[in-house]
């Protein structure tokens, strides 16, 4: 893991996701809606699939992996979006995009009381 990235492991295969300003923007054009909504989208259990698969896809493309965002919305799907490493994954990176990782993941503890992060 470099530069603040978050781990997620979808079908099988693992990938870094990268809290970066380009990832963030395409995050924020492709779902037309901000960060912070986001954070609270997925807080509330209401992110979509589509969602999802582009949180992930810029994420991973922004650290170097690249793939079909089909293919990862597919991949989200195979997990479910209830999943919990998956939501710990999503969650710590859209905070990522707002402060530093290391808040990052004390945020995550602070709002859903894990006892420790993952990844």
């Amino acid at each position: 893991m470099a530069r603040g990235d978050i781990d997620i492991t979808l079908a099988g295969r693992s990938y870094s996701l990268r809290p970066t300003f380009g990832a963030a923007r395409e995050i924020e054009r492709r779902t037309d809606l901000a960060l912070a909504e986001l954070c609270q989208v997925h807080g509330a259990g209401r992110l979509k699939y589509e969602e999802a698969a582009v949180i992930i896809w810029a994420g991973a493309e922004a650290a170097g992996e690249r793939f079909d965002m089909g293919d990862v919305g597919e991949a989200v799907f195979m997990v479910r979006l209830t999943d919990a490493a998956l939501r710990e994954a999503i969650g710590i990176f859209l905070l990522a995009l707002l402060w530093s990782p290391e808040t990052a993941r004390k945020k995550w503890l602070e709002e859903t009381g894990a006892a420790a992060p993952t990844g």
